[in-house]
């Protein structure tokens, strides 16, 4: 059976102490009704014994209980651990009345749970290295002893025994060697700077300057870049994870600060995982791999996909060594940087990954309006850094359309009367990969003085669902500068995934986000329509929403005419049919071009063209079926077709309706392939 405790207090009131409480420590925490869920402080949680580390305390049967869900700890032991006491709950009281004739109603109890049994404590090691850490003046502040087996590494005051992390964090803590480090600046050498003392220590053996900060990666500050005022020539090791990957992005940000701003370098261990582990294995300094900032970027990408936080981890418990101040954060936005003084100094590499790679993309309204118009690689219907899909059913001759697409772009031609931006192309195609080689020959025998030179091929279906997979391609687009990527088809390249769940669909869209944002292409998917309804694409409605544009053939059978319906476009709420296309004899083969075979225009857009060259001016929908004759549903339909053709032009009108006019006879769209594209 639990004891309880009473209190002189009324609930409310005690809860609502409780509250000031954890918000006067620092205890991140959050009040619901007449409950309190704040992150469990025991020791159990800060030693990683114990994953679930919720605190709840609420008012149950006219008491207040707390406990925490993971190491059983009680209230009591918990305010105690907050610097706190009991009389925290309690309201101040007239001293003149003694307590045994105070009257309160109702109680306040705190449940305790019996205790658990103790965990065996883990015997220390002994010690193997002696970090000291001074001044510029050379005055020891404290020192770091490494222990082991098993590793620890503990901070020590000078003459005292042993100091706890809460002193330490009193310290303005320099860097490591801080006084050697400053000696090589006045002489002008490069310095490297890496992850900790037993690496710092391998590195001035291979006979460089280097240096670090105490207490792992994440607690590089901003004195520390300070004390590195004048250098010339940096080298930042990597460790081979994530702390360290994100380490030497935020120390390369602060240091760009200085004036002048150095030389940054950042390298990794070509054999194991840090500077230690590489020169032990016989490597020298110049065998180091050096890493891009754009490598760095998708390395972490890369391996915090479909990644959750370590187990063990209190991930939001607040950091002793840094208090209220924010770690260096070099040019992300201040409304965001605020938020890394809540991370602890134990938070998980995903968790810092994911705030840093969120807080790049985060803008004000000010910096939306400063960015340029959106470009497109086909103008109105493939944006650039999109995501695109051509749905259409089997044997519809979708891969001579994609290709065609494929080829006006890297030539910088029109595509079915619409102007394209070039660019080059990577085209993956496990499917049919054997007769593209001829159906490429023929386009270009269609359309002499162009070329496939910029077209690349991937022939090899890349498995999406696999992180390795997802970076290899990523890296592939990056090498071959391409702005557009074609997946087809897109099935091919699920492995695993299904085209029917959501959360699959989730997952792949988030690939697909991940390769755009590390790219800047445009990626273009090419998938089939369901059995059923030969125009609806096939699989999760999260296809669609990922999409930018959705262009669906309609295709006759036995017909080499293909219609194109725009069916979603975000920029615009038209939908039309492209400039129909057509499939023509070339050689073996067949190439896909605008279809220019008479006759050009159906009695209905004789008509409406009819009716706007009369006009004296630009006319609304209504005016256009009015004078011409037609119904509205015509109407409506046929002059978002002529639009896509470039015959007609939109203007705003009146309460921001829109108004029709003829284009100019010398209005073009750009470059036209010799085939009529």
């Amino acid at each position: 059976m639990s004891r309880t405790h009473t209190f002189p207090a009324t609930v409310e009131e005690g809860l609502s102490r409780l509250d000031a409480l954890y918000a006067r420590s620092g205890v991140l925490h959050a009040r619901r009704g007449d409950t309190l869920h704040s992150y469990c402080v025991g020791l159990g949680h800060a030693a990683g014994r114990d994953s679930n580390a919720a605190f709840e305390t609420r008012i149950r049967d006219g008491k207040i209980v707390g406990v925490c869900h993971g190491c059983g700890l009680s209230l009591p032991q918990y305010v105690t651990n907050l610097g706190g006491n009991l009389s925290d709950l309690m309201p101040r009281s007239d001293s003149s009345v003694r307590s045994d004739q105070r009257q309160w109603s109702p109680s306040i109890a705190v449940a305790i749970p019996p205790a658990k049994a103790k965990v065996a404590p883990v015997p220390l090691g002994p010690v193997v290295a002696v970090y000291p850490y001074d001044d510029a003046d050379g005055k020891r502040l404290f020192e770091i002893r490494r222990h082991e087996p098993p590793k620890e590494l503990r901070p020590y005051l000078p003459g005292v025994k042993y100091a706890g992390i809460q002193s330490i964090a009193k310290l303005d803590r320099p860097i490591y060697r801080l006084p050697a480090i400053r000696q090589a600046i006045d002489r002008g050498e490069q310095i490297w700077i890496a992850e900790g003392e037993k690496d710092v220590n391998a590195l001035v053996e291979a006979g460089v300057a280097a240096t670090c900060n105490a207490f792992g990666a994440s607690h590089w500050e901003s004195h520390h870049t300070d004390s590195l005022a004048g250098v010339r020539d940096v080298i930042l090791v990597a460790d081979a994870d994530i702390a360290g990957w994100t380490r030497c992005q935020t120390i390369s940000a602060d240091l760009a600060r200085l004036t002048p701003p150095p030389k940054i370098v950042i390298v990794q261990a070509s054999v194991g995982n840090d500077a230690s582990d590489h020169l032990s294995a016989g490597c020298e300094l110049e065998d180091f791999d050096e890493l891009t900032p754009d490598e760095i970027t998708l390395l972490i990408s890369s391996a915090t996909t479909n990644r959750d936080p370590e187990p063990g981890t209190d991930i939001m418990r607040r950091d002793p060594l840094m208090g209220d101040r924010s770690p260096t954060l070099g040019n992300l936005p201040d409304v965001v940087s605020s938020v890394f003084s809540l991370l602890p100094y134990d938070a998980s590499d995903a968790l810092r990954s994911a705030l840093t790679r969120l807080a790049m993309g985060t803008f004000t309204l000010g910096d939306l309006e400063a960015f340029p118009p959106r470009e497109y690689l086909v103008t109105g219907v493939i944006p650039s850094g999109g995501v695109c899909e051509i749905v259409a059913p089997p044997g519809t001759w979708k891969t001579f359309v994609a290709l065609a697409l494929a080829l006006c772009i890297i030539n910088g031609v029109s595509w079915l009367g619409l102007t394209t931006r070039r660019t080059k192309v990577l085209y993956v195609c496990p499917e049919g990969k054997y007769g593209l080689a001829g159906r490429v020959r023929a386009w270009l025998a269609a359309n002499p003085g162009l070329t496939a030179d910029d077209l690349y091929f991937l022939t090899v279906s890349p498995h999406l669902s696999q992180a390795g997979d997802a970076a290899a391609v990523t890296v592939l687009a990056r090498h071959l500068d391409v702005g557009l990527i074609v997946l087809d088809t897109m099935a091919r390249t699920l492995a695993g995934w299904s085209e029917n769940d959501s959360a699959d669909m989730t997952q792949y869209q988030s690939v697909i986000d991940s390769i755009i944002e590390h790219t800047d292409a445009t990626v273009l998917l090419i998938h089939h329509t369901t059995k059923a309804d030969k125009t609806g694409y096939r699989g999760s409605s999260v296809i669609e929403g990922m999409l930018d544009t959705l262009m669906i053939f309609h295709h006759a059978k036995g017909e080499r005419v293909t219609k194109i319906w725009l069916d979603k476009s975000k920029d615009s709420r038209d939908q039309y049919y492209l400039s129909p296309g057509r499939l023509s004899e070339s050689g073996d083969s067949l190439a896909f071009g605008l279809d220019t075979q008479p006759p050009t225009e159906s009695p209905v857009s004789e008509k409406v063209l009819a009716v706007l060259a009369e006009a004296p001016g630009p006319l609304s929908g209504r005016q256009v079926w009015v004078l011409s004759g037609l119904g509205r549903g015509t109407t409506d339909a046929e002059l978002p077709r002529l639009y896509a053709r470039g015959l007609v032009r939109k203007s705003p009108g009146a309460r921001n309706a829109i108004h029709w006019s003829l284009a100019p006879p010398n209005e073009t769209s750009g470059p036209v392939a010799s085939s009529g594209f």
